[in-house]
């Protein structure tokens, strides 16, 4: 993810929220092309620059699409799931399954889908639904339109509950933080499969996108105040070629950081109806 000019993020790894890209699927998406999310905030499909805490988005208006057209996917051997929406009036989406559409209605992390994702991979859906009054579409007015789709075509019905899981806990080594502090700098926030770069941030930013990497919660406990800025590589998880370190020597060596292991707070939503098939369109 990289910030772009007007402060948006551009996207490079996986995320919760998706436009222009492809994404393979599983836990790990490839990016398609450069996405340019909102000038807010690397999550809830990206993070925006004023990284709030993950949590989960609820429809503010009771909004729906002026029409949508939902298919299953037709078997044509390809992997790769497309969503295309920022700026359009249509939502477009092929080979999609439940699991990446509930994520993108709800701004969640796949931690945060109880129960997991493996059991909503498959089958997969081709979806165009476009609003009414010709709205341009962006993240924000996107979520409700979609919960309000779920709900409609594929009966879901949903609560939410706080659960303890596994996750981190981002400390201080006993050596001492070897992070720069920030002065007024100016580099752009992203995140890569094997790298890591943000500026004049604090350390709870660095705790948000190391989520994306690790694919677990990650919580700040450094009680280390002021903004820094954070340059990390790392050899993206499952690599045997790289000759970077992983994420979590990474941030030993480079930062003076470590991640531990701990239960954490996070909150959940819990599915307690959902069709694997849609009403008809």
């Amino acid at each position: 993810m990289r910030q772009s000019p007007g402060g948006g993020i551009s996207v490079e790894h996986r995320l919760p929220i998706f436009n222009g890209l492809s994404f393979k699927r599983g836990n790990h998406m490839v990016i398609r092309s450069i996405c340019w999310v909102w000038s807010a905030r690397f999550i809830a499909a990206a993070i925006a620059l004023s990284l709030a805490p993950t949590g989960l988005v609820e429809a503010q208006s009771a909004t729906t699409f002026e029409v949508a057209s939902i298919r299953a996917s037709r078997p044509d051997g390809n992997q790769f799931s497309d969503i295309s929406f920022a700026g359009q009036t249509t939502f477009m989406a092929r080979r999609v399954p439940l699991s990446q559409l509930i994520q993108l209605a709800y701004g969640l992390e796949t931690y945060q889908l109880d129960g997991g994702v493996a059991k909503l991979e498959s089958p997969t859906f081709d979806i165009s639904a476009k609003t009414s009054n010709e709205k341009k579409l962006d993240i924000e007015n996107l979520r409700p339109l979609l919960q309000n789709l779920l709900i409609a075509r594929f009966h879901l019905a949903v609560h939410r509950e706080s659960k303890n899981i596994k996750g981190y806990e981002l400390k201080v080594e006993r050596g001492g933080l070897k992070v720069p502090a920030a002065k007024g700098d100016s580099c752009g926030t992203y995140i890569a499969p094997n790298k890591l770069q943000a500026c004049d941030r604090p350390m709870s930013t660095l705790a948000t996108l190391l989520v994306h990497v690790v694919n677990r919660p990650v919580i700040d406990e450094t009680s280390i105040k002021g903004n820094y800025n954070f340059t990390l590589d790392f050899a993206q998880e499952g690599d045997t070629n790289s000759s970077s370190p992983s994420i979590f020597t990474a941030l030993k060596e480079q930062l003076g950081l470590r991640l531990e292991r701990g239960q954490i707070p996070v909150e959940m939503l819990v599915i307690d109806h959902l069709d694997k098939t849609p009403t008809e369109n």
